[in-house]
């Protein structure tokens, strides 16, 4: 994926997030290079740091992927 890629997922994590409770993130950086991962990642921070309110849910296998997370939850081995 691109830069491109990043934008459209910035683009609609921000409209998306209007007022929900509760985002899930299903392995959303899994096939990214790792620049469009740190942006992800950077925006998906940034979506955390300005709603306190709002709850992540992230399923990742990449630690790189949780860096931002207060909590982290390992199931399995």
């Amino acid at each position: 994926m691109s830069a491109n890629a990043a934008a459209a997922f910035r683009a609609d994590s921000a409209s998306a997030s209007a007022s929900p409770d509760v985002l899930f993130f299903d392995e959303a950086t899994s096939a990214l290079d790792s620049r469009t991962e740190e942006e992800i990642n950077r925006s998906v921070a940034e979506l955390a740091a300005r709603d306190k309110g709002l709850t992540l849910v992230v399923i990742a296998h990449r630690e790189s992927s949780l860096e931002y997370c207060t909590r982290i939850i390992t199931i399995g081995e």
